[in-house]
């Protein structure tokens, strides 16, 4: 399975959820889900579960698409930031096809987690994934 990391800068922009569903598939086989990317976890109290410190979150609004084939009109879409292969990430192998982040951009959590694939993405700056990178992809 292809999935499809995409921010929009505006609700307006972003494909609109149908009321009551958490995802939905667009009638191509493409199934969209709204996600969060998660910066910094934040703090909270063991005792009492308060927040200490907010969770800090990326700026935009996320949408994960995941799709059983490479879609090229996904892939062109400025709003796409990265392409990975899940199947690839099961076995251990680079699973980034497509990145379109700056080098120094900070690399969040997507959640909550897309299909049940949690994909090993490092903390730290978008040069990270340099190693997760398939080469001709």
């Amino acid at each position: 399975m292809f999935d499809y990391l995409l921010c929009y800068p505006t609700e307006a922009e972003r494909p609109a959820v149908p009321s009551g569903l958490a995802a939905f598939e667009d009638g191509a086989g493409r199934t969209w889900m709204p996600v969060s990317c998660i910066l910094d976890e934040g703090t909270f109290d063991p005792a009492t579960g308060e927040v200490i410190t907010p969770p800090v979150l990326a700026p935009g609004l996320w949408m994960v698409v995941r799709a059983k084939t490479r879609q090229a009109d996904l892939e062109a879409d400025p709003s796409c930031l990265i392409v990975t292969d899940s199947e690839r990430a099961a076995k251990g192998l680079p699973f980034v096809l497509v990145c379109k982040l700056l080098p120094e951009t900070p690399l969040g959590r997507v959640s909550p987690v897309f299909a049940g694939d949690a994909y090993p993405f490092p903390q730290g700056p978008a040069s990270g994934l340099l190693p997760l990178m398939v080469e001709d992809a």
